[in-house]
């Protein structure tokens, strides 16, 4: 059964919180470009399919998608809508504020944007510290570090980089994001669109051992995306988000059985 929070109303949610599993999965997408081939909203598709998922796995509410990030090397493509990482870390601390305020006793932020990661940990970490939720981040393509290929299947792998396995995607307007962005929301890809990236500078930025602070025209010289759309397909977008969610899942119950309560410093 989902529940979405949305759809709720609020003795519903206090009936839930009672007696129910208490976690709340909340998607963190962005609109911004991902080439001339993909949708603004891809990484909004990809949130909410997965956390979705996620959600009916572990009884859990599902909160509405964020639809805007933190995509600020992006800001010189129009249609993307660019938060800094200031705004965004406070915008999350407020909502995960409220759901601490609830009662509940896990907060699951599932991004499809990674560009989100140190900016939504931030705030994150300043609504939670002394709390007793806990609050647990993660881009949905880091459940997908280093099984990648089994994600995929043997034939989709073909279409994999090496660079790509350690990293849990085929990358920015890529196969795998555009997939579930299908799965999500039919034709949206612009398949006659699609050209073959050039990847040279991202890879090589992914062999040092820092973060660089560049813009995206300055990673992916063709048309601001680097990844490889050749495979794109609603089937295999659906095929990914559900294996994807099996592992979120299985993780986050591993865990609470670790990790079962908190104890505020406050009380």
């Amino acid at each position: 059964m989902l529940r979405e929070l949305d759809r709720m109303t609020f003795d519903e949610v206090e009936h839930y919180l009672k007696d129910g599993a208490g976690i709340v999965v909340l998607p963190l997408g962005s609109t911004e470009e991902h080439g001339p081939h993909g949708p603004m909203g891809t990484d909004t598709f990809a949130a909410r399919i997965v956390a979705r998922k996620v959600a009916e796995q572990l009884d859990a509410i599902l909160a509405p998608a964020v639809p805007f990030g933190m995509c600020f090397d992006q800001r010189h493509f129009k249609g993307t809508i660019a938060l800094r990482p200031s705004t965004y870390a406070h915008f999350l601390q407020e909502i995960c504020g409220n759901f601490i305020r609830d009662g509940y006793r896990l907060v699951l932020a599932i991004s499809g944007h990674r560009g989100n990661d140190h900016a939504a940990i931030s705030g994150l970490q300043e609504a939670a510290w002394d709390s007793e939720t806990h609050v647990l981040y993660m881009c949905y393509q880091d459940a997908n570090r280093g099984r990648l290929k089994e994600v995929l299947g043997p034939d989709a792998a073909k279409h994999l980089e090496q660079q790509d396995l350690s990293y849990g995607a085929d990358g920015h307007g890529g196969s795998v994001e555009l997939s579930i962005a299908e799965a999500h929301a039919g034709n949206s890809v612009r398949m006659d669109k699609r050209k073959k990236p050039d990847r040279g500078r991202m890879d090589l930025l992914r062999s040092f051992p820092f973060r660089a602070v560049l813009n995206i025209e300055e990673m992916a010289p063709t048309d601001g995306f680097f990844g490889d759309p050749a495979i794109t397909s609603p089937e295999l977008g659906e095929q990914i988000a559900t294996r994807t969610s099996e592992r979120i899942a299985s993780e986050v119950r591993r865990f609470l059985e670790s990790f079962p309560t908190r104890t505020s410093r406050d009380a």
